[in-house]
């Protein structure tokens, strides 16, 4: 099975605050999110499932991201996000990773093309007429979510899981 996700914001905690606090997520601390959203990702995603995740997976340095990974089931291919501060291609935890934030990534899932970018700005490059879905992070929830687009992020989504195409159809059309 295919999932689509973004903006976990794994250990995004700064002077000015956290994720918690800026998207009002209802967690006491990142820890407790951590933990909350391992557990929601594994109720959903099976170790031979793909994932799909359109940015900002962590704040967090290589070996945090390695730490985070080991404990995530499927396969993850990653579009960097503006917040993904891993240097190296992928720290060896991701099947593929793309570094593209406004440009879009292609792929076909039960007969829909899919078109995909972290941020909503990617529709200025899509060619509309390649695609039947435009799927996008970074809006944590406050993108308009309209006909074929849609914002795939965790305050987006039910549980802060990933979702799949038929959940996406569900809440788009």
């Amino acid at each position: 099975m295919t999932f689509w996700t973004a903006d976990h914001h794994l250990w995004h905690k700064t002077q000015s605050g956290s994720i918690i606090e800026y998207a009002n997520r209802p967690f006491k601390n990142l820890d407790e999110m951590h933990e909350y959203c391992i557990n929601e990702w594994n109720k959903v995603v099976g170790m031979g499932d793909l994932v799909w995740y359109l940015g900002d997976f962590s704040f967090g340095n290589k070996l945090m991201v390695q730490t985070i990974r080991k404990y995530l089931n499927g396969k993850i291919i990653l579009l960097m996000g503006n917040h993904d501060r891993i240097k190296n291609n992928n720290c060896g935890t991701f099947k593929e990773v793309y570094r593209r934030q406004r440009q879009p990534i292609y792929t076909e899932v039960d007969g829909y093309k899919i078109a995909m970018a972290h941020r909503k700005e990617a529709l200025a490059f899509l060619d509309k007429t390649k695609n039947d879905l435009f799927l996008h992070g970074h809006s944590h929830g406050n993108a308009i979510n309209e006909g074929k687009y849609f914002d795939v992020g965790v305050d987006n989504c039910p549980n802060f899981a990933p979702v799949t195409l038929e959940q996406i159809l569900k809440l788009t059309l």
